[in-house]
């Protein structure tokens, strides 16, 4: 189904980010991964934990990534992230 990948509800924002991001959820934060792909299908960040809300993406460079949470359930959620420095 289209809901497939939408089993969690965050959002991310700003959208577009430069230095920090930060992620709204109701999920507990600190038990989810997040993962971020470039539009090459590469990982740049794969399965870290959530520590705080606020992720830094300053390693990021200019582009379109997707950017994938996912609980200790397995369930995903996925944005689209948009760097601009």
């Amino acid at each position: 189904s289209s809901d497939e990948y939408q089993q969690i509800d965050f959002t991310i924002y700003p959208n577009p980010a430069s230095q920090e991001l930060t992620i709204g959820t109701n999920e507990n934060i600190t038990s989810l991964n997040f993962t971020i792909i470039d539009i090459f299908g590469k990982a740049i960040f794969l399965n870290k934990q959530v520590d705080s809300k606020i992720l830094d993406v300053s390693p990021l460079t200019d582009g379109v990534y997707l950017f994938i949470v996912e609980n200790q359930e397995g369930q995903k959620g996925v944005k689209r992230l948009i760097i601009h420095k």
